[in-house]
């Protein structure tokens, strides 16, 4: 079985502001996070998590930082 590196959002937030794949009920994708709110926001839509009135717009369970960049073709 393989590990993952996908990391609770409970447990920890990233040390660094910056993109990370992130998971919840819309799936996998990407999303910036943003210490001095303390929030992920999603890199395609923009949508923040927990937006005022908006709340649960977006919803993030784990992150993991981005893999690194395929070396060479």
């Amino acid at each position: 079985m393989q590990r993952t590196n996908w990391v609770n959002r409970n447990e920890r937030t990233p040390d660094e502001d910056g993109k990370y794949l992130i998971y919840g009920p819309r799936g996998i994708t990407t999303g910036y996070w943003q210490s001095r709110i303390n929030k992920f926001q999603d890199a395609e839509s923009s949508d923040n998590e927990g937006m005022m009135g908006w709340k649960g717009i977006l919803t993030v369970t784990h992150w993991m930082p981005l893999p690194p960049m395929p070396e060479g073709e």
